[in-house]
């Protein structure tokens, strides 16, 4: 199980609205943290994509959150079994 980044080890990029959807993005343990905030959960739910150290685009990363989005069931709001 990989631990989640600290706050301190956290840098926020800003937010991406993608499909209605808010994300936060953080710079984080060498690739990004994605914090879905309008997910309906008490829990953040979110994910983490590994990057080579490159920047990554915008485009980059709206691509990345279609693909977390498209593993989430739209009724329970949860991952895909």
């Amino acid at each position: 199980m990989i631990e989640p980044a600290s706050e301190e080890e956290r840098r926020f990029l800003g937010e991406i609205v993608v499909q209605s959807h808010h994300f936060s993005v953080f710079r984080a343990r060498g690739g990004y943290d994605y914090d879905w905030i309008t997910g309906g959960h008490e829990q953040m739910y979110g994910f983490h994509s590994s990057s080579d150290g490159a920047a990554v685009s915008l485009e980059e990363h709206v691509e990345a959150i279609k693909e977390f989005m498209s593993r989430v069931d739209p009724d329970s709001g949860l991952m895909d079994e």
